[in-house]
C-alpha cells in the first residue's frame, strides 16, 4: 500500500519519500524481529498531549513492544508498564520509588493514579510484550529502557532496591549487548 494512501494529506513528493521510508524501515524491523509484528502509525496531535508546534507529525513505531527495543520516542509508556508490572511481581511500590527519584514532578498520588490507568490500558497491554517473571535479564533490560528514555534518576533509585532482593544488576549495561542481539 502507498504511504499517500495512508495519509491523504500529504502532498509533497519529499514528504512522501520521507514517510514511506520510515514506514518501510519499521515494517522490516516488526516482521522480522517481533513475534506478530506491526506498525504503529501515530501522528502527533493535542489529544495525544503533543505541544502545538509539532501537531501533524507522524511516526511508525514497530510494536509489539519487546523488552531491549529501547527510545524510538514513543515507548516511554510501554517502558513504564513493563517497569511498573515487573516491581509490582517483587513487592517494590513503583509509583514511590519514581516521586522519590523525581520529587519535584508529580506527587505520589498523581503518578500512583497515572500508573493504574495505564496498567490498566487494554491497548497499551495488547502492544507491550511484559515478561512473565522478573528475572535477572528482564530486569536488566527494563533498566536498559528506563535508561534510554532518560530516567536514570530512576534506575538509580531501582538498583539498590532490585539488589536488595538478590538480583545482581550491577553493571547491567555490560550485558545490553548480549540482551539486545535479538535487534540485530
Amino acid at each position: 500500500m502507498s504511504i499517500s494512501k495512508i495519509l491523504p494529506g500529504t502532498k509533497h513528493r519529499a514528504v512522501n519519500e520521507q514517510l514511506q521510508e520510515r514506514f518501510t524501515e519499521a515494517m522490516a524491523f516488526a516482521t522480522d524481529k517481533l513475534p506478530a509484528g506491526y506498525v504503529k502509525h501515530i501522528v502527533w496531535d493535542e489529544a495525544g498531549g503533543y505541544p502545538s508546534h509539532a501537531w501533524g507529525y507522524v511516526q511508525y513505531s514497530p510494536r509489539p513492544f519487546k523488552p531491549g527495543y529501547g527510545c524510538d520516542g514513543t515507548t516511554d509508556e510501554n517502558i513504564h508498564l513493563i517497569a511498573a508490572s515487573l516491581c509490582q511481581k517483587l513487592d517494590i511500590d513503583y509509583a514511590k520509588v519514581y516521586v522519590s527519584a523525581y520529587p519535584d514532578e508529580r506527587d505520589i498520588e498523581e503518578f500512583h493514579s497515572w500508573m493504574v490507568e495505564m496498567m490498566a490500558d487494554q491497548d497499551l497491554l495488547a502492544e507491550t510484550l511484559v515478561p512473565e517473571e522478573a528475572s535477572l535479564d528482564s530486569l536488566r533490560l527494563m533498566l536498559s529502557d528506563l535508561y534510554q528514555i532518560n530516567n536514570r534518576s530512576l534506575v538509580a533509585e531501582l538498583e539498590p532496591l532490585l539488589q536488595a532482593k538478590g538480583f545482581d544488576v550491577r553493571n547491567w549495561w555490560q550485558e545490553e549487548s548480549r540482551l539486545r542481539a535479538w535487534r540485530n
